[in-house]
């Protein structure tokens, strides 16, 4: 399978905050999204970079399963939507849609392996890590809402050492460096609500397993639920050392 360090998965792509700032930075990306209306404004608003071949849009819901899955599309909040029904349904209820059935595997096997995976799947994002368990190439870094932690001891076991946690109120803070870690040099500013810098670039601090996971403790018990103060959430990264040679070789 070829390793691409040009290009970036961007699972959950939503209303595009993430794809855009991948494209600024240079990259390729493959953005897949399962809300048809954000589909179409996505369509429209990337429509030079589709036309270019920067860009690909893939509608459908990300799955274990083949051919069809439930969908459910948040009343209310748009990032709410998903293929479990308490979680699309979350408040004010959802409308129900069958959408195709996308496998993390048929994507690697058409696009080839990213550099950067980004997950960003209501209640899903274990979906696409257990994908890569069986597969002979996997992307330098990987990152996912921090639900859970789960999904990072998965990430371990598959060869990713070292994580950081990013708090996502602190996105917006984000000051790109320059000269560039990561693609090219851009000026750009995060909205609260995308999942802001990427790989050697993010607003945290690298560690071990168990950084990360005292780090999750203490954003979820002490960062939430605070009278006064809005709730915090964060993304968990992963690095993996041996693929970066591997796609620093490739790119060589």
């Amino acid at each position: 399978m070829k390793r691409n360090p040009d290009l970036i998965f961007d699972i959950g792509m939503h209303i595009g905050e993430d794809t855009e700032f991948y494209l600024k930075k240079g990259f390729r990306v493959v953005a897949v999204e399962a809300n048809p209306t954000l589909c179409r404004e996505a369509k429209e608003r990337f429509s030079e970079a589709i036309a270019s071949g920067q860009l690909r849009i893939v509608e459908g819901c990300i799955s274990d399963k083949t051919g069809q899955v439930e969908f459910f599309i948040n009343n209310k909040v748009s990032e709410w939507s998903s293929f479990l029904e308490h979680l699309g349904s979350r408040e004010v209820g959802s409308v129900k849609t069958l959408l195709p059935a996308i496998s993390i595997a048929d994507m690697f096997e058409e696009f080839g392996m990213p550099y950067y995976l980004k997950i960003d799947i209501e209640g899903a994002d274990f979906i696409p890590i257990q994908g890569l368990a069986n597969s002979p190439v996997r992307p330098v870094y990987v990152s996912f809402e921090a639900a859970n932690v789960e999904p990072a001891a998965m990430l371990f076991n598959l060869g990713y050492k070292r994580f950081a946690l990013a708090r996502q109120r602190r996105v917006p803070e984000t000051k790109l460096p320059n000269p560039q870690k990561e693609g090219i040099f851009v000026e750009h500013s995060f909205p609260l609500g995308s999942s802001g810098a990427f790989g050697a670039e993010i607003n945290a601090t690298w560690g071990s397993l168990e950084d990360c996971v005292r780090e999750h403790v203490i954003c979820k018990y002490l960062y939430r639920n605070i009278p006064g103060q809005q709730d915090d959430w964060a993304d968990i990264h992963a690095y993996n050392a041996e693929e970066a040679k591997l796609f620093a070789a490739t790119k060589a």
